[in-house]
């Protein structure tokens, strides 16, 4: 199935399935379920964009092996998605006032998924 395909099948459930059938779509889903990549991915985005990218690189290294719950989740961020972000940033010319507003964002995503994690029900 490809991406297209898994999002659409995503889409019809929950816009034409009964509400029991959007859980099984989304459980047995042919992607990812291992959301500290999603989010380790989120946080080298941002760190991407608001630094140089040497310091981008030795700050992800440094605290990928040290929050990732485990070695591999660790190793892809590292290995994998780095390079691939940090080449596809390394032109952007973004202003200091955009990086601040780019922080800013964050800190906003980071304290609300804070509030979800510490009270889910």
């Amino acid at each position: 199935m490809t991406s297209t395909q898994l999002m659409q099948n995503i889409t019809d459930t929950l816009a034409y399935g009964p509400v029991p059938d959007w859980g099984k779509v989304l459980d047995l889903g042919d992607f990812p379920h291992d959301y500290f990549q999603n989010f380790g991915a989120i946080v080298c985005d941002v760190v991407a964009l608001i630094l140089p990218n040497p310091v981008a690189k030795a700050l992800i290294e440094f605290i990928a092996p040290i929050v990732s719950p485990t070695t591999s989740a660790a190793k892809w961020i590292t290995g994998e998605y780095l390079p691939a972000i940090l080449e596809a940033t390394q032109y952007n010319k973004i202003s200091l006032s955009e990086r601040a507003g780019v922080v800013y964002g964050l800190l906003g995503f980071l304290v609300k998924i804070g509030y979800a994690f510490a009270y889910q029900e």
